[in-house]
C-alpha cells in the first residue's frame, strides 16, 4: 500500500515537472520569436526608409532636371520658377535627412548643408533682383562677368547694366522696323491697295496721305515745267489747264476744274447776310499778300488762303448728339449767341443734318458765359501735334529791370481762322427754335476743338518771328501780347509798329484791353510786371479769390466738416498751381496730399475726405500765400551758381550718419564744432538709403542751426544722393520722405534761412562719408533697472542731460547732435538750475560736469 501511494505521487510529480518544463520552453520560444520579429521589423523599416530617401532624392533631381528643360514664354518667369524649384529641392532634401527615427551626426550635417545652399540661392536672387528696365539681361551680365564683391557691387551692377544696354541697342539696330502709320487702319470694303485710311493733312480729302496728295503732285509738275519755287496751292489756279477730273469721297464730290478745288456740299449751306457788324471772318485771307511778305511757311499760307484742314487721324462716324444740360438750362442765352454768330458769319445754317452734330455747352469764364462747341466725339479722332506756348517764364527772359512795357489783345482770336469747306460738316450743332430743330455748321475755328490752340499759336508765331526779326521784343500767349524796350521813346515806337503790323495782317484788336502807352508797371496774364524794382507779383484779385476759397474750406473744417466736393478742392489746387511762377517749387512741395485727395474721387461732383496732412497744407497756404507774393520773384531768371553763406556736406551709411560745415567766416574754427556723426538705431538701419540720406540732412541742418544760429543766412546742403536735392525741391510721393522734406522747409521758413540743395559726386564727398562710418564709443547708456533704483532713491529725475532718442531714460533730454525729441543741443549750453538732472556723461566729459556743478552751485544728493 505504501508502495502504491508513493508510485502515484512520483507520477504526479513527474507530470508537473514535464508541464513546467514545457511551459518554460514555450515562454522562451515566445520571447525569442518576439525579439526576432521586433528586430526584423526594425530592419525592414530602416531598409524601407533608406529606399524612400533615395527615391525622393532622385525624384527631386529628376524634377529639377525637368523644370530646367521646360520651355517658358517669358524669360523672367522661367528664371524665377527655376530659382524657386532649386530652393525647394534643397529644403526637401534637408527635410528628408531630418525625418529619420535615428538622427545621426552625418544626417544633421547634411541637412544643415542643404539649408545653407538654399539660403545662398535666395541671397543670390535678392542680390540680382531685377531693378533695371533691361530685366534679366543685366542679371546675365552680372553673373557671367564677376568683377568684385561687397563694396564694389554697386559699380559692378552699373557696369553690367551699361553692357546690357549696349547689346540691346546693337540688337535693335540690326532689326528693320517697318514704318507705322500714325493711326489705325479702318475696316472698309472694296478698297484698292493704294487706299489710305483717315484724311490727308494737305487737302483734307480721304483715300490718300500727304506724301501722295494730288495737289502736291500737280504743283511738283508745274515746278518741273517752269522751274519755279512752290509757294502755295493757289499757284495751280494760274494754269490754263482745261481738263476736269473728279474723285468721289464719302458722298462729297470734289471737282478739279482749271486746277481749282471747288466743293459741292450736299448740305445746301446758307451764308449769313451782311449786317453791318464788323467780323474777323475773311480778314486774314484778304491780306494774303501781306502774309506772303512776312513768311514763306506754305502750311500757314494755305491755312489763311484755303482754310484750316482738321488733321483727322481716323474718320469719325456720323453722330447726332444731344446738347448738354448747361445749354438746355439757358435757352435764351444760346439763341441770342447763335443769332450773333450768324450775323458775324462765324456759323451758317444748313437745311440738312450735318455729318456730325456736336453738343452745345455754356462755359463760365470770369462770371461771363460763353457758348462752346463740345467736340468730345470729334477730338479723339484728331492728330495731336506737340508744341509749346510762350508764357510768363519766357517773358522773364525777354525783359529786364528798367524796361518800359506795353500790352495788347486780339478780339475774337480763334474766329480769325476759317475752316476749309469740306470739313465744316464735322463741326455741326443743332438747337430748337419755336419747336423746330435747326442745324448749323461752324465756318471758323470754334472753342472746343482740341487742335484750336495749336493752329492759332502756329499762325501767330509767324507774326512774332517777323516782329522779332525787326528788333522788337514781343511775346504772345494765344491772343494776349506783351512788348517792351529799354526806354520810353523806343518802346513807344515799338508799340506803334506792333499795332500797325497786326492791323496790316488783318487782325481785329480789342483796343479796350490794350495798353499801348508804355509803362513800367503792367498787368499781363494775371501777374503784375514791375520793371522799376525788377520783380513780378501775382495780381491782388487772384490772391483775394484764392484766399476766400481757402478761408471757406478752413472754416468748414474747423466746424468738423471734412467732406468737400472734388471740384471745389480742384479749383483751389488749380489756383495755387497757376501761381507757381512767383511762389516757385513750394507749390509742388505743399500740395501733394491735397492732390492725392482729389485723385481719390469717384467723380468731380462726388465728395472726398480731407485727411489731416491735406488740411495741414491748406493751413500753410492760408498763412503763407500773401507773404510769398509780397516777396515776388526776379524779373530775370538767374542762371549762375547759388552762392551760400554756409555749405553743409552730409552723407549716410548703413551704420550711421555724418557731416561737416564749411564757411568763409571765422566763427567755425574748431574741428569738433564743425564736424558731427551719429549712429542709426536697429529700426533706422532697415529704412531705405534715400530716407537715411534725407534724415541725415535734417539732423545735420538742425544741429548746426542750434550751434551757430543760421538765422537769415543762406545755406547749401550738399549730398551725393541725387534724390535728396530733388525731394527737397519738389517733395516726394512717399509720405515718410515728404514729411522730412516739409519739416526741413518749415525750419528754414521759421529761421528765415534761404535753402539750396545740390548733388555732388561721391568722390567729392569722401570726408562726410568717412564721418558717417565712425563708431561713437561714447554712445552708451545704463540699464533701466539701475536707473529705476537711483530714480526711486534720489529722484524723480525729469531730464537726461547726456542721451539720444534711443537711450534716454527721461522724456526730456539733451543730445550731442540733433535727433528726434531732443530738447537742446550741447548740455553745457543749457540751464541746469530748475531741473532734477540725470547725469551719465561720457568719461571724457566728467571734469566739465564737475566744474559745471561747482560753478552753478547745484545741489548734489
Amino acid at each position: 500500500m505504501d508502495t502504491g501511494i508513493s508510485s502515484s505521487i512520483k507520477d504526479a510529480i513527474s507530470h508537473e515537472v514535464r508541464n513546467a518544463v514545457s511551459n518554460l520552453q514555450q515562454d522562451i520560444l515566445n520571447s525569442i520569436s518576439s525579439i526576432m520579429d521586433s528586430r526584423l521589423s526594425s530592419f525592414q523599416s530602416n531598409i524601407r526608409q533608406s529606399q524612400q530617401d533615395i527615391s525622393q532624392s532622385q525624384m527631386y533631381k529628376i524634377e529639377q532636371t525637368v523644370t530646367d528643360n521646360y520651355s517658358f514664354k517669358r524669360k523672367g518667369n522661367e528664371n524665377q520658377f527655376k530659382h524657386e524649384c532649386r530652393v525647394l529641392s534643397k529644403l526637401k532634401e534637408a527635410d528628408v535627412n531630418l525625418e529619420g527615427p535615428d538622427l545621426s551626426v552625418d544626417s544633421v550635417q547634411t541637412a544643415k548643408a542643404k539649408i545653407v545652399e538654399g539660403m545662398e540661392l535666395v541671397k543670390e536672387r535678392q542680390k540680382l533682383a531685377d531693378s533695371s528696365e533691361l530685366g534679366w539681361k543685366v542679371v546675365s551680365e552680372y553673373v557671367t562677368n564677376p568683377i568684385a564683391d561687397d563694396s564694389e557691387d554697386e559699380k559692378k551692377i552699373i557696369r553690367a547694366q551699361n553692357r546690357a544696354e549696349r547689346k540691346q541697342k546693337a540688337e535693335k539696330s540690326k532689326k528693320i522696323v517697318p514704318r507705322k502709320a500714325p493711326f489705325t487702319r479702318e475696316k472698309t470694303e472694296n478698297i484698292n491697295p493704294s487706299w489710305k485710311p483717315g484724311r490727308c493733312f494737305n487737302c483734307g480729302l480721304r483715300g490718300h496721305w500727304t506724301d501722295n496728295c494730288p495737289d502736291k503732285k500737280k504743283i511738283s509738275t508745274f515746278k518741273t515745267l517752269f522751274n519755279l519755287p512752290i509757294l502755295t496751292n493757289s499757284i495751280c489756279s494760274n494754269l490754263n489747264d482745261t481738263e476736269h477730273s473728279s474723285i468721289e469721297t464719302d458722298g462729297h464730290m470734289t471737282v478739279y476744274c482749271n486746277n481749282k478745288v471747288s466743293f459741292k456740299s450736299p448740305l445746301n449751306v446758307t451764308v449769313g447776310q451782311p449786317s453791318g457788324i464788323f467780323s474777323p471772318v475773311g480778314q486774314l485771307k484778304s491780306k494774303l499778300p501781306e502774309w506772303k511778305s512776312i513768311t514763306s511757311n506754305t502750311h500757314i499760307l494755305d491755312v489763311i488762303e484755303n482754310g484750316y484742314k482738321i488733321p483727322f487721324k481716323t474718320e469719325p462716324k456720323s453722330e447726332l448728339l444731344k446738347n448738354n444740360r448747361s445749354s438746355l438750362d439757358n435757352p435764351k442765352f444760346v439763341k441770342d449767341e447763335i443769332r450773333k454768330l450768324i450775323e458775324k458769319k462765324y456759323i451758317s445754317e444748313v437745311k440738312e443734318r450735318p455729318f456730325v452734330v456736336n453738343p452745345l455747352t455754356v462755359a463760365y469764364n470770369k462770371n461771363k458765359p460763353r457758348l462752346v462747341l463740345d467736340c468730345r466725339h470729334l477730338n479723339p479722332h484728331l492728330f495731336k501735334f506737340r508744341f509749346k506756348y510762350e508764357d510768363t517764364e519766357n517773358a522773364r527772359d525777354l525783359f529786364k529791370k528798367g524796361d518800359f512795357l506795353f500790352s495788347y489783345d486780339l478780339k475774337s482770336a480763334y474766329h480769325h481762322i476759317e475752316i476749309t469747306e469740306i470739313h465744316r460738316s464735322f463741326l455741326g450743332f443743332a438747337f430748337v427754335f419755336d419747336g423746330i430743330m435747326r442745324y448749323f455748321v461752324f465756318n471758323v475755328l470754334p472753342f472746343g476743338i482740341a487742335t484750336a490752340g495749336y493752329i492759332f499759336t502756329k499762325v501767330l508765331r509767324e507774326v512774332v518771328k517777323h516782329m522779332r526779326a525787326e528788333g522788337k521784343r514781343v511775346i504772345m500767349f494765344l491772343d494776349d501780347g506783351l512788348g517792351g524796350d529799354n526806354d520810353f521813346e523806343n518802346c513807344m515806337n515799338s508799340s506803334f509798329e506792333v499795332k500797325n503790323t497786326l492791323e496790316r495782317l488783318g487782325f481785329l484788336i480789342a483796343h479796350e484791353k490794350c495798353h499801348w502807352l508804355p509803362s513800367q508797371s503792367m498787368d499781363w496774364l494775371g501777374y503784375t510786371w514791375d520793371t522799376i524794382i525788377g520783380r513780378v507779383f501775382i495780381k491782388e484779385k487772384r490772391i483775394e479769390k484764392a484766399e476766400n476759397s481757402i478761408r471757406i474750406l478752413c472754416r468748414e473744417a474747423t466746424n468738423g466738416r471734412l467732406l468737400f466736393s472734388a471740384r471745389f478742392l480742384a479749383s483751389i489746387l488749380g489756383q495755387i498751381i497757376s501761381m507757381m511762377i512767383v511762389i516757385g517749387d513750394k507749390v509742388r512741395l505743399h500740395t501733394r496730399y491735397l492732390y492725392d485727395c482729389i485723385m481719390g474721387r469717384a467723380s468731380w461732383d462726388a465728395p472726398v475726405k480731407m485727411n489731416p496732412d491735406a488740411l495741414t497744407e491748406i493751413l500753410f497756404w492760408e498763412s503763407s500765400l500773401r507773404k510769398l507774393n509780397e516777396q515776388g520773384v526776379d524779373l530775370c531768371r538767374v542762371d549762375h551758381d547759388f552762392v551760400s553763406d554756409f555749405d553743409i556736406f552730409c552723407d549716410a551709411s548703413d551704420v550711421g550718419f555724418g557731416g561737416y560745415l564749411s564757411t568763409q567766416f571765422s566763427v567755425v574754427t574748431c574741428v569738433d564744432n564743425s564736424e558731427m556723426s551719429g549712429n542709426w538705431t536697429s529700426d533706422e538701419k532697415l529704412e531705405s538709403s534715400t530716407w537715411r540720406e534725407l534724415e541725415c540732412a535734417r539732423r545735420v541742418l538742425c544741429t548746426y542751426e542750434s550751434k551757430f544760429s543760421l538765422d537769415n543766412k543762406s545755406v547749401s546742403i550738399n549730398s551725393d544722393n541725387k534724390n535728396v536735392p530733388h525731394i527737397l525741391k519738389v517733395g516726394s510721393k512717399k509720405s515718410i520722405l515728404q514729411n522730412i522734406a516739409v519739416d526741413i522747409h518749415n525750419i528754414c521758413s521759421e529761421k528765415n534761412i534761404t535753402l539750396n540743395s545740390k548733388w555732388l559726386p561721391r568722390a567729392d564727398n569722401q570726408y562726410a562719408d568717412k564721418l558717417s562710418r565712425n563708431t561713437d564709443n561714447d554712445d552708451w547708456g545704463i540699464h533701466g533697472e539701475l536707473f529705476n533704483y537711483f530714480n526711486g532713491t534720489w529722484g524723480p529725475y525729469n531730464i537726461d542731460r547726456f542721451a539720444t532718442h534711443y537711450n534716454t531714460q527721461c522724456t526730456r533730454f539733451n543730445s550731442k547732435h540733433w535727433c528726434p525729441g531732443s530738447e537742446g543741443i550741447d548740455a553745457f549750453s543749457q540751464n541746469w538750475d530748475k531741473d532734477t538732472n540725470w547725469l551719465v556723461p561720457p568719461p571724457s566729459l566728467v571734469p566739465m560736469v564737475l566744474q559745471t556743478i561747482q560753478h552753478d552751485k547745484l545741489h548734489v544728493p
